[in-house]
């Protein structure tokens, strides 16, 4: 798989530019991808454009593309020691800022309540609801 035919599945799912997406991926499961996991996202940004955000749960083993993803210049990261993401994208700081203030890691003020009240999506990629992180937020 190549980042044009990854974009033009993410277009068959409704993304589009503006879009916030939290990414729960497993790049082995998805398959052989054309330069790994920077082409996955890469895809994404392509298609979100500058108007959008892709965010990344970071926190344990969550797999090449979130560590990737983190490492990249300009991403920002939340801090919490127990449910951090990473972001990259206009409203990456609104997302990100002050996780580690929440009275718990996926209650209000959080990223992932944040991504919610700016209607954002949930994206599983080669996963299924199992590594939804956003679940623990309906739990909070």
């Amino acid at each position: 798989m190549n980042r044009e035919e990854l974009k033009s599945g993410l277009r068959k799912l409704g993304l589009t530019g503006g879009d916030i997406v939290l990414l729960h991926s497993s790049l082995s499961s998805v398959g052989n991808v054309d330069g790994g996991a920077d082409t996955v996202i890469d895809a994404f940004l392509s298609i979100l454009g500058s108007e959008g955000t892709l965010v990344v749960p970071t926190f344990g083993a969550l797999g090449v593309i979130p560590e990737t993803l983190k490492k990249r210049a300009d991403a920002v990261s939340s801090i919490h020691p127990r449910a951090s993401v990473a972001s990259i994208g206009r409203k990456a700081i609104e997302i990100c800022s002050d996780h580690w203030k929440a009275e718990t890691a996926h209650s209000h003020q959080t990223p992932y309540t944040r991504i919610a009240d700016l209607d954002g999506y949930v994206c599983l990629l080669g996963v299924d609801h199992d590594r939804n992180t956003t679940l623990h937020t309906v739990e909070a």
